[in-house]
């Protein structure tokens, strides 16, 4: 799912995926981000989510990796945790449209 939408002047979300089209079996979804001009992918839990702990496992550029890390588990945690249900939604939607 393609957002390109900016979080601040730095960081800009780029996608959304899940890897299941089931949005009840969701139970990961990878946010794709650029930082200055790096990339990162950070995976959100649903567990993580449910107990309200930001523990993002992230991929990407080692450049800013840390800064990056810091950055989306405090400042952004309510925004990425807003894109699980974001994405759930986005696959709702499709399973109607099939219908």
């Amino acid at each position: 799912m393609r957002i390109n939408e900016s979080w601040d002047k730095n960081i800009t979300l780029l996608s959304l995926d899940g890897k299941t089209t089931d949005p009840n079996e969701l139970q990961v979804v990878w946010a794709s981000f650029s930082f200055y001009d790096c990339e990162y992918t950070a995976a959100v839990s649903k567990k993580d989510i449910e107990k309200d702990t930001p523990n993002v496992a992230l991929e990407g550029d080692s450049i800013l990796f840390d800064s990056f890390n810091s950055l989306i588990e405090d400042a952004c945690w309510e925004k990425l945790k807003m894109c699980f249900e974001r994405y759930q939604t986005y696959l709702i939607q499709l399973d109607n449209e099939e219908y």
